[in-house]
């Protein structure tokens, strides 16, 4: 039946003036009807991903489409993904919450994030098969490595991702509205007075 809150990406392979492929996701999701229409649209040779956290994913052949041309004759059918599911510990094997977990897919597919519960788990559901790459993050502490797993339809994968406390100063720089700022430098003064600037 129609599907709901389904997230489209239009993965490029050709378009004018453009060298390299890439992504754009549709600023919509699909309505209660499972419809979408998406106009304005660049023309060139493309893909349509459609991904639902619960309900799978799939990907179209590729087809090219003409200036002025719209996406809403579309029908687009869903196959089951698979479920990631694991823990972010520290070097002692104790959980870790709050810690933001990010799964890297293949083939265009937006990443996924979560984050760690009170016992350090987390779980992605309706993942596309294939290699799947997970990393995590959380202030005052490192990742020791990636961890890849292969993910399969209607099956389950574990992973355990390791972190260590890092030593020195820890901190999170914030924009005058609260949000984290990226890309900022912090300047500290070392002991012989001397000032030190370093990226964050």
């Amino acid at each position: 039946g129609p599907i709901p809150g389904v997230t489209l990406t239009l993965l490029y392979l050709e378009a004018p003036g453009e060298s390299e492929v890439f992504s754009e996701t549709a600023p919509t999701r699909t309505d209660a009807a499972g419809r979408f229409d998406l106009s304005g649209l660049l023309p060139g040779r493309l893909q349509v991903l459609a991904e639902h956290d619960q309900h799978g994913f799939t990907e179209t052949e590729s087809f090219y489409l003409h200036p002025g041309g719209t996406l809403h004759d579309l029908t687009i059918h869903l196959f089951a993904g698979g479920t990631v599911m694991g823990e972010v510990l520290d070097a002692s094997g104790r959980p870790l919450a709050e810690a933001t977990v990010r799964l890297a897919l293949g083939g265009g597919v937006r990443p996924r994030t979560t984050e760690s519960d009170a016992n350090g788990g987390f779980v992605f559901e309706g993942v596309p098969p294939g290699s799947v790459t997970a990393t995590a993050r959380l202030v005052g502490w490192e990742l020791a490595a990636p961890a890849t797993v292969s993910v399969e339809a209607d099956a389950d994968s574990e992973i355990t991702l390791r972190m260590r406390e890092v030593d020195g100063l820890v901190g999170v720089v914030l924009t005058p509205e609260g949000d984290p700022a990226a890309y900022a430098a912090v300047s500290m003064r070392g002991p012989k007075g001397r000032w030190q600037r370093r990226p964050v």
